[in-house]
């Protein structure tokens, strides 16, 4: 799992994309709280979405690891890009 093990109920939400539009910034030593950030414009009504894993894992790892801790395949999304 590529976030940091907890319950994070609004974190939840979010799903899997390779080329995300936000960020999850998890807890410090000093902050008791996640926080989501956009990284770039989201037009209205598109989904908020994390990569779940690493970006500088190659993509057949990134699909591999996605598949055993998930169970999905991003397929060719990883090749549209944004």
């Amino acid at each position: 799992n590529g976030l940091e093990s907890g319950i994070y109920l609004h974190s939840a939400m979010l799903n899997h994309a390779c080329f995300p539009n936000c960020a999850k910034l998890v807890p410090t030593t000093t902050t008791t709280y996640s926080e989501v950030r956009t990284t770039r414009y989201v037009a209205e009504g598109e989904p908020l979405t994390i990569s779940y894993i690493p970006n500088v894992l190659c993509h057949a790892s990134r699909r591999q690891h996605l598949w055993d801790q998930h169970r999905f395949d991003v397929g060719v999304e990883y090749l549209k890009g944004p």
